[in-house]
């Protein structure tokens, strides 16, 4: 599933909070930049806390962050934790500047939609206390 290293991965759940983010990938310094991925909506899941995106109509649009400088280990790491259910794919976000920036994303693959609710996800459906339990699954994650 990975991408060549280089290119910036658009986030735009879990993965856009540093608690996870560092839960996954240690402490390390990543730069991110608020962007938008346009014709595309982000849906919950059943049962799940984070969400899948999928192809919406022409006007939808999704906001993210752009991380930049991940190594092929990280893209790797991310990769098996979004697992089976996500394809990575390349795209093109708009950053706030107005630039726009080719990059990855992972979109939930045709195969599970049927696991998707006809719900946006926001980030503000993770409660602390889900968000501790969560990051707590992943503590160490990356020594496995």
């Amino acid at each position: 599933m990975s991408s060549p290293t280089g290119l910036p991965l658009f986030v735009y759940g879990t993965l856009r909070i540093p608690s996870v983010l560092t839960a996954l990938l240690g402490q390390k310094q990543i730069s991110s930049r608020p962007a938008i991925l346009n014709s595309v909506k982000r849906l919950c899941i059943q049962k799940e806390v984070y969400p899948g995106l999928v192809e919406g109509a022409w006007g939808s649009l999704v906001k993210g962050d752009l991380l930049f400088g991940l190594s092929r280990q990280d893209e790797e790491l991310l990769d098996r934790f979004e697992g089976e259910e996500y394809q990575k794919e390349r795209r093109w976000a708009r950053d706030t500047s107005g630039c726009f920036h080719e990059c990855s994303v992972y979109v939930f693959k045709y195969m599970y939609r049927y696991r998707l609710e006809n719900k946006i996800w926001e980030s503000n459906f993770l409660t602390k206390e889900k968000l501790a339990l969560f990051c707590a699954h992943y503590q160490g994650w990356r020594a496995k």
